[in-house]
């Protein structure tokens, strides 16, 4: 269902997750780590990519079939947990360039590109942050490149951010077949922690119908998992919030997902909740057991 992966904590450009490893038949996974006044660029053929800032700054350029999509153009992050992302999108059959004058960290999803596109460099301002859940499955997602999205070819990419000792993505979901409910799709996890005085958090994959099941302790950043199938979810420890970035990709961008069945009746709750109506949270959970 699964595979982990480990990245090195150094400079320079990693293959982390090559295309056909870890069970996935469409995505890829890469980091970037750039020096102060380092330069980096590369040409790209039959994919698609999607840069997403970690921390730093970066000045890019992209040529694409179309001609020169963006020219110098430079963005900055300081925090994954409480700014908003900056992404830059870049599309098969183009050449890219980065450079960065105090250094950055940047971490890159790869999907098949069957035809090119233009370049885009989504920012902070133009990406929403939405809350969803309740209680201690609350949590604060940003799409950065959603299933509509005209940009991307196959590319689905966004993070979320846990509160301090909650889960992400409750109840579990999976999208492993091709049918009304859910559609199959590749999917990458990758981290980052945040604690004051230790970090850990733990990602599960299962499927109980054929008591099956993964799980991983997230103790670092240097983090990422293939995910192929199963229903997946994670959680942070309490005193520690957990940044998820995820990717993913099929044979078409279409997202359909099916939540565990056994946790659906939480989904009362959370609108209970954005309807205003939290105090009636206590009554809601009293009536599906007592029913």
């Amino acid at each position: 269902m699964s595979e982990l992966f480990k990245f090195k904590n150094k400079e320079g450009y990693e293959n982390v997750i090559p295309p056909g490893s870890g069970g996935l038949g469409y995505m890829g996974f890469d980091r970037l780590v750039l020096s102060q006044g380092e330069n980096f660029a590369r040409e790209v053929e039959g994919k698609e990519l999607a840069i997403v800032l970690q921390e730093g700054d970066m000045e890019v350029s992209v040529d694409s079939e179309k001609g020169q999509d963006l020219a110098e153009t430079k963005a900055v992050r300081t925090s994954v947990f409480d700014q908003k992302p900056t992404a830059l999108y870049v599309p098969g059959y183009s050449k890219f360039s980065l450079k960065s004058k105090q250094g950055m960290k940047a971490r890159i999803f790869s999907a098949p590109a069957d035809k090119g596109g233009s370049a885009y460099l989504a920012t902070p301002q133009e990406i929403n942050q939405v809350s969803s859940g309740v209680k201690n499955w609350r949590r604060h997602i940003r799409v950065i490149f959603g299933p509509d999205s005209e940009i991307t070819e196959r590319l689905i990419v966004g993070e979320t951010v846990s509160n301090p000792g909650t889960w992400i993505g409750w109840p579990a979901h999976k999208h492993d077949y091709d049918n009304e409910e859910e559609y199959p799709l590749d999917e990458i996890f990758t981290y980052q922690l945040d604690g004051p005085y230790g970090e850990l958090g733990f990602l599960h994959i299962y499927d109980y119908e054929e008591s099956r099941y993964d799980s991983y302790a997230i103790d670092d950043d240097n983090i990422a998992v293939a995910i192929s199938d199963g229903y997946h979810t994670q959680q942070a420890v309490p005193g520690c919030r957990m940044y998820l970035l995820f990717g993913l990709a099929g044979e078409t961008k279409t997202y359909r997902m099916k939540s565990d069945p056994r946790f659906t009746w939480l989904e009362d709750a959370e609108e209970l909740f954005e309807e205003g109506m939290g105090h009636n949270l206590g009554n809601v959970i009293k009536e599906k057991f007592e029913g």
